[in-house]
Formats: structure tokens, sequence, C-alpha cells
């Protein structure tokens, strides 16, 4: 319920960017109208929307925005079966990121590329990625992609017949869950800042509005003035 209020109120906030014909506005609802519609559970969307807000990211310069999109339209993209095109998208994301060293997000880049590697069947290569992800989460605490690491190894481990490890994941998932109180907790969490930030472009988008308003009528007050001399 959550997630589909934050992507009535993405709408509301995209319509009203387009409105103003504010490109990185446009970008960023983008991007997160794709990421929300991939957590309910609809990666056609996610992905259309996730292609237009690489678009609009490239032409406002958002480098951030665009990295996000892209890794969002790789993950969708391959779970509707593209799996070599979403990988590519996602390696692509990787690259990004690293070179102009957006850390967390490569982070998240990395467990992505491994759910989908491990998904498809290719378990060293998602035993790679999520060591990489942990490799970059761990330092800076990133828990939420500490957390989701661990239960996917966890989960390979334990495909692979190795239950020990599989044990000792798992435990640091839970140590790692406790901390952020629960899955639902942290999506819940999730949802209701996206719900914030929407709410604070909103009212950014207002005053931009109102400010356009305004220096159209003062604009429109000083021609008349300067007819009338």
């Amino acid at each position: 319920r959550d997630l589909a209020k934050a992507l009535e109120l993405v709408q509301e906030g995209l319509e009203l960017y387009r409105s103003l014909d504010h490109v990185n506005g446009v970008a960023f609802a983008l991007s997160m109208q794709a990421t929300v519609a991939f957590d309910l559970g609809q990666p056609e969307q996610a992905a259309q929307a996730a292609r237009a807000a690489m678009m609009y990211a490239e032409q406002a310069g958002n480098l951030s925005v665009g990295n996000t999109a892209r890794a969002t339209a790789g993950r969708a993209i391959a779970q509707l079966g593209e799996v070599a095109e979403g990988i590519s998208l996602i390696h692509r994301a990787i690259d990004d990121a690293r070179i102009h060293e957006l850390s967390v997000p490569l982070a998240g880049h990395y467990l992505e590329l491994g759910r989908i590697l491990q998904r498809t069947g290719d378990l060293e290569g998602a035993r790679d990625a999520y060591g990489q992800a942990l490799a970059l989460a761990e330092p800076l605490m990133a828990r939420d992609v500490m957390m989701n690491t661990y239960l996917q190894l966890s989960e390979l481990s334990a495909s692979q017949g190795n239950a020990q490890e599989a044990l000792e994941l798992y435990r640091r998932h839970h140590d790692v869950e406790r901390e952020i109180h629960s899955v639902t907790a942290a999506l819940k969490t999730r949802a209701l800042m996206t719900q914030l930030e929407v709410e604070r472009v909103k009212s950014e988008a207002q005053i931009y509005r109102l400010k356009t308003i305004e220096l159209a009528s003062a604009n429109e007050a000083l021609e008349r003035v300067n007819t009338e001399k």
C-alpha cells in the first residue's frame, strides 16, 4: 500500500515537472517511478520508465540519476527474459558508478547482478558479484545492501550443499536485519522516504512555477512601462 501510494505521488511530481519543462526533474521522477514500479512487481512499466529516465538524465547531465535508471532498466529487462541485455546494462551502470565514485549505488549494482546470475544458474559469477557488493557495502555500513547480500549468499551456499557456511551467512543477515528492525520495516521506511522526497520535489517545483509566473508578470509589466514611455 505504501509503495502504491508512493507511485501515485511520483506520477503527480512527474506531471508537474513535465508541465514546467523541467528536464532534470522529469529525469528524477521517471527514475523514481521505475524503482517503485519494479518493487511493486511491474518490470515492464519499470523498464519503460527507466529507459525514459536515462534519456532525460543524459539531456540534463545528471550522472547519478542516469546511473540509477540504467541499473533499474537492467534489472527489469532481465526479469522480462532479456537476460543478456539486462546484464549488459548493469555492467554499464557498474562501470559508470566506478568512474564517478558512486560507491553505495555501485554496491547495489553488484548485488543486483549477483541476483540475476544466481537466478540464471551462474553460481560462481553470482558469488563473485556478491563478494564485490560486500567489499563496498561493509566499510560504508550500507545495511540494506549488506542484509540482502548475506541472505543471497546464504541461499547460494545452501544450494551448493555447504550448510555450515549457509548458516553463518544467515546469522549475519539476521544480525543486520535486527539492526534495521525487519525487511518489512525497511521497505516501509524506503516507501516513506520516497514519499517525503517526492513531496519535497513537488514543493520545489511549485516554488519554481510560481517564480516563473512572477518573472513573466514582471517582464510583462516592464514591457508595458517601456511602451508607455
